[in-house]
């Protein structure tokens, strides 16, 4: 629950949010992400952003992601945001 409030601004916001992502295939990676939805597939929730580092829009499950910090004041291009 630590998690949600910075992911929720960061989308209110309309900012990017650097996170440690755990993925279990390669375990910890340093992620910056620009969020923009919150989706419930029925068996956990994941945050739909832009991922900076694969270049392209991914899902994240919410309970892998530690240490979110907002990222206020750095610019989010065109081509990161939802409408893309």
């Amino acid at each position: 629950m630590d998690v949600l409030p910075s992911v929720t601004r960061a989308i209110h916001q309309e900012c990017a949010l650097a996170v440690d992502n755990y993925s279990i295939s390669s375990g910890k990676s340093e992620r910056e992400i620009v969020p923009f939805a919150l989706i419930d597939n029925g068996l956990r929730w994941h945050v739909r952003a832009f991922d900076r580092k694969s270049q392209e829009f991914r899902d994240f499950v919410i309970t892998r992601i530690k240490n979110p910090v907002v990222l206020k004041g750095q610019p989010v291009a065109a081509h990161e945001m939802s409408n893309q």
